[in-house]
């Protein structure tokens, strides 16, 4: 199959065809299911065919078998596609709940360049989250791009980027910019460069960049890492948040105590002189924004109730 188009909810997809070409065209099912069909499946005159309520962020199986009016070919599995992801208006993402490897990132991430130079790798420690990060390699001759998830507020002014970086090399530097055409690294345009710590993790800072001018229809910021010199550089990046550019400063050293059955003792140290928090929490790795929510908490620390036993959890505060 090729892709014609493709967004968070359809798909347009050409089939290769056979020789010589089926004189009734074809039956094919397009699923989320992986397994050959045992039914009838939707038929098309052509090799044009098109697949619509599809779900977000979802790999989908495309199987196919000729028509040839008194009889049917076999079924096959012609190719696989995943759907676009949605777009979110903040996220956060610390690589750790992925796997590692030279083919694993994150949901909703993509990546552009040199093939396999960036993906989730181990090894983190602090400064940034333990234990996974994102690993971007390049030389004179490659080229790192990371891709972000889209995001419905990049054109507002009222969102920022941070994450936490360091370089395996002295004296580098990276960029945060974007793609006119998606995914093509000759449309890229730079919106801030960054000089990028190194030589050891403990060097590690974190970056923020209040991306403006970016143009009408772009919803997706990108990580960029090329290097003049002849030496390999190797990128690491951790803890990065899409989030509302707010003056109010958030709170650090988050800690759980006296753990329950059915409770916890939540505690951190003030980014400001804030006298009230926000809460939210949920099971590990919840989406943010879908967690259980303690609005309008005014001690620290702060004992949390109503937890259900053996489970594990995640929380978030911000200060009011």
């Amino acid at each position: 199959i090729t892709l014609t188009s493709l967004t968070s909810n359809s798909a347009g997809i050409t089939l290769t065809e056979p020789t010589p070409i089926p004189s009734n065209g074809y039956q094919y099912v397009i699923t989320s299911t992986a397994g050959l069909p045992t039914g009838v499946g939707t038929p098309s005159a052509t090799n044009m065919v098109s697949a619509t309520a599809l779900t977000a962020n979802t790999t989908y199986y495309v199987y196919v078998r000729s028509d040839c009016g008194s009889s049917f070919g076999n079924w096959i599995l012609s190719g696989t596609f995943k759907t676009l992801c949605n777009e979110v208006a903040d996220y956060i993402e610390n690589f750790d709940s992925y796997t590692t490897g030279s083919s694993v990132l994150p949901d909703c991430w993509s990546k552009a360049g040199t093939s396999a130079n960036v993906y989730v790798t181990n090894a983190s420690s602090a400064p940034m989250s333990p234990s996974n990060r994102l690993y971007m390699n390049v030389s004179a001759t490659t080229s790192a791009y990371a891709i972000l998830p889209p995001v419905s507020n990049l054109q507002a002014n009222t969102h920022r980027l941070r994450f936490k970086a360091f370089c395996t090399s002295a004296s580098k530097s990276s960029s945060i910019g974007y793609f006119t055409v998606p995914g093509d690294i000759t449309t890229y345009v730079e919106i801030e460069p960054l000089q990028l710590p190194s030589t050891v993790i403990a060097n590690t800072i974190e970056f923020t960049v209040v991306p403006t001018g970016v143009p009408a229809g772009i919803n997706q910021l990108v990580i960029n890492s090329t290097q003049p010199t002849p030496s390999t550089t190797i990128v690491y990046i951790d803890d990065v948040k899409w989030e509302v550019n707010s003056s109010c400063v958030e709170p650090t050293a988050l800690t759980a105590s006296l753990i329950t059955t059915t409770s916890a003792t939540l505690g951190w140290a003030n980014g400001g002189a804030e006298t009230m928090w926000d809460i939210q929490y949920g099971p590990s790795n919840f989406p943010l924004g879908s967690g259980t929510f303690e609005n309008g908490v005014t001690t620290n620390p702060y004992v949390l109730g109503g937890l259900t036993a053996s489970t594990q959890y995640e929380y978030y505060v911000r200060a009011v």
